[in-house]
């Protein structure tokens, strides 16, 4: 029946993630969610930590939705892969659509990159003070922004240049911190918004800081 289902290891495990958006649940019904996903091979997920969200004013940190989503997975073993962005209006020159554009000031996003890590890292202070009770799932990586290659995300335009300091910040600071954990940057190959002729991002993101392969660690592509 289910029950003997359920203890058969899925063909597919470790080779399948999935973006659930849990972040926003609670941690009962996060944990449901995850428990059943895991029966079907997924060990992985990536979720958006908003710093908006986590830091809503300076230096006053709400970590509620990041722990509840961080329990559930611990419990459930399955591995989560945050997307580091979304700033807050104090962090931007866009207080009206502060998520939308990059912070004000990379240092503070880096700031925030770290707090991340050392409350989630290994030995972090979630598995070691706030939730000890639980096996702890420690983040092997980060991922630096979602899709700044889009106007969507990253306004008004895209800029590889700016990417690439934010990138050397963050990660730098991330590798400081908890250098077992990947720095993860997105890869992709063209840039989207403003018109004008193709310019293919992740070429000039390199070819803006030439050692820029010192701070991160992965390429993520959508």
């Amino acid at each position: 029946g289910a029950a003997a289902a359920e203890t058969v290891p899925s063909p597919y495990a470790g080779r399948i993630g999935i973006n659930t958006h849990e972040i926003w649940g609670g941690e009962s019904g996060t944990l449901a969610e995850f428990r059943r996903l895991a029966r079907i091979g997924v060990d992985d997920t990536r979720e958006g930590f908003e710093w908006r969200v986590l830091e809503p004013q300076r230096g006053r940190w709400d970590w509620g939705r990041s722990d509840q989503l961080m329990a559930a997975a611990a419990q459930a073993r399955v591995e989560v892969l945050p997307i580091l962005g979304s700033p807050p209006a104090w962090a931007s020159n866009h207080p009206d659509r502060a998520d939308r554009f990059p912070p004000a000031n990379n240092s503070d996003f880096a700031n925030f990159a770290k707090a991340v890590v050392n409350r989630y890292g290994q030995g972090g202070t979630f598995w070691t003070s706030v939730r000890p009770e639980l096996t702890p799932m420690p983040l092997t990586a980060v991922q630096i922004w979602n899709e700044p290659w889009s106007d969507t995300y990253w306004g008004p335009l895209p800029d590889p240049a700016g990417y690439a300091r934010l990138v050397r910040a963050s990660g730098s600071a991330v590798n400081a911190a908890h250098p077992e954990i990947d720095v993860v940057i997105s890869g992709d190959l063209l840039q989207t918004g403003g018109g004008g002729p193709i310019r293919y991002w992740i070429d000039e993101v390199l070819r803006a800081d030439p050692n820029l392969g010192n701070y991160f660690d992965v390429y993520s592509v959508h």
